[in-house]
């Protein structure tokens, strides 16, 4: 009787002893999860400070600071592998962050093809209205045929002139003439011609459609 007493003791002693750590676990869970500040009230050299704490972030932190251009803080975040960062947010970047932090995300291995809003996101690095600076880094990390098509519907005649120097073919020589044609960018037609591609009837129509009549003198 009385070994049986002291075993229901011995086990009400282990439940006790259980509960009371289960208890201040979620406790100390509890305060850490309260006390650790949220990305959107810290700026500066607050902000980075927690950064460099932090061993992850999630999704939304990310695009919050992306958004309130704590490029700095994206750069870190990126660089130090916290997150694997999305598509969308690759796009948002090429158009609005700083050369670094478009530089981290190339290193992500995220694919520069995809297309988000119907257009993929490696694009407006070879907008013609751009700094060389843009196109060059992405034929850094970037080696893909696909590289000259967008340039040569970016109207970027100096990266189209580039990505032939480097021996990048014409892949579709009928098309390509699309977009130049259109636009009557006399010079990056004549260029494409010179490198391979071809004067067509179909081209000729466009060039009449579109009024390029530099572009027909050119064709005949």
């Amino acid at each position: 009787m009385a070994e049986s007493w002291r075993m229901m003791n011995r086990k009400r002693i282990m439940i006790g002893i259980t509960g009371l750590l289960l208890v201040c676990g979620l406790g100390g869970l509890l305060y850490w999860s309260q006390s650790q500040p949220e990305f959107s009230q810290l700026s500066g050299d607050a902000l980075i400070k927690e950064v460099n704490q932090r061993s992850s972030v999630s999704k939304e932190e990310l695009t919050d600071l992306q958004t309130r251009e704590e490029w700095e803080a994206v750069r870190l975040i990126l660089k130090d592998k916290k997150i694997i960062p999305t598509s969308e947010q690759f796009a948002t970047a090429v158009t609005t962050a700083p050369m670094d932090v478009i530089e981290a995300y190339f290193e992500q291995g995220l694919d520069p093809f995809e297309e988000v809003e119907g257009m993929p996101i490696i694009t407006p690095l070879f907008s013609a209205n751009g700094s060389p600076e843009q196109w060059e880094l992405a034929i850094r990390y970037v080696e893909d045929e696909r590289l000259l098509g967008i340039a040569v519907d970016s109207l970027n005649l100096e990266a189209v002139k580039h990505l032939l120097d480097q021996g990048y073919p014409i892949q579709d020589d009928e098309s390509v003439l699309l977009q130049p044609v259109r636009h009557n960018q006399v010079e990056l037609t004549r260029l494409l011609l010179d490198n391979g591609a071809k004067w067509t009837n179909a081209m000729e129509q466009t060039a009449k459609d579109y009024n390029s009549d530099l572009i027909l003198k050119m064709g005949n």
